[in-house]
């Protein structure tokens, strides 16, 4: 779960921010009846309070539609408006994100931004928790989300993106709650693509550390050398055949590192020719239509835009 400032607080004002208005961002892929349980607790939970949530779910795809009639909600409840915002295809759980980012990134009513999962494994309870932490924060705080959905790295990986951002951020410790209903569909497979999808968005920082890495391999194999010749030729301790064979093996140690740097090299110094996606420009041409719950707009513009 990730919450993020919208508003930048006036460069001269001592107090902590004030939040009111919240964007709630969450991806949805077939499981509304856990979505519909998350509204439920959320409404019971800060109804009453001074909070105001809009709601923006990303439909990932999804085979099964949702019936935003049937989400029961008391008339003073604390969700102002339910936003669905229909993806053509499957993005995936990042990219499903993004584009809800995008969405809400210009939409000046809101406060704050939080990001959670819809099964129920984000705990509302934790939202608490983060808007207390957000109330406290005394210093200026430049519009986040804007940053963000301009980033490329969105693309891939939220949570890497926001440290590659160089935002000052704090972290609220969280527990993983249970699952409304049904079994996760993130496989083995699927979670090794959620770490190298984290990964890519500091690939330029860990080809450096990998040239480094294959530098002083290389370092060391080329003193390997040096120490292999010496006790060959200076000494009567090499066995017969021994420093040949040894010589050998690290020579070819050492041009399969340099054919490592020259490839992984000329791969960097390509993919930095290529045009960046940035996903505020993009993507929009993944929406095919919208549907809202409530009367409270969050942007009278964005309300009646016409669908894709």
């Amino acid at each position: 779960m990730q919450m993020y400032s919208c508003r930048r607080c006036p460069a001269d004002s001592p107090g902590a921010a004030t939040i009111r208005s919240i964007a709630l961002v969450s991806p949805v892929l077939d499981d509304w009846g856990s979505f519909a349980a998350l509204i439920g607790e959320i409404s019971n939970k800060f109804t009453g309070s001074d909070f105001r949530f809009h709601v923006c779910a990303i439909d990932d795809g999804s085979v099964t539609a949702i019936d935003l009639p049937s989400i029961a909600l008391t008339g003073d409840t604390c969700i102002a408006q339910i936003e669905i915002i229909h993806l053509a295809l499957n993005l995936g759980h990042q990219r499903a994100i993004a584009v809800g980012l995008c969405e809400i990134a210009d939409r000046e009513q809101i406060d704050a931004v939080i990001v959670m999962d819809s099964d129920g494994e984000d705990r509302p309870v934790d939202i608490g928790a983060l808007l207390a932490t957000a109330q406290q924060c005394r210093y200026c705080r430049p519009p986040a989300v804007r940053r963000l959905v301009r980033m490329p790295e969105l693309w891939n990986h939220l949570a890497a993106s926001v440290i590659r951002s160089r935002f000052p951020y704090l972290t609220v410790p969280t527990e993983r709650g249970d699952r409304f209903q049904g079994k996760s569909t993130m496989n083995l497979v699927s979670l090794i693509v959620h770490g190298l999808s984290a990964l890519s968005v500091h690939a330029d920082l860990i080809f450096v550390r990998v040239l480094v890495g294959l530098s002083l391999l290389a370092v060391l194999a080329a003193f390997g050398i040096a120490a292999v010749a010496a006790i060959r030729f200076l000494t009567d301790l090499a066995i017969p055949g021994w420093a040949t064979t040894v010589a050998g093996d690290l020579l070819i140690i050492l041009f399969q590192i340099f054919a490592i740097v020259i490839a992984v090299s000329l791969m960097m110094l390509a993919g930095r020719s290529n045009r960046p996606i940035i996903p505020v420009l993009e993507y929009h041409h993944y929406i095919t239509s919208r549907e809202f719950w409530g009367l409270n707009q969050i942007d009278t513009e964005m309300g009646s835009r016409s669908r894709i």
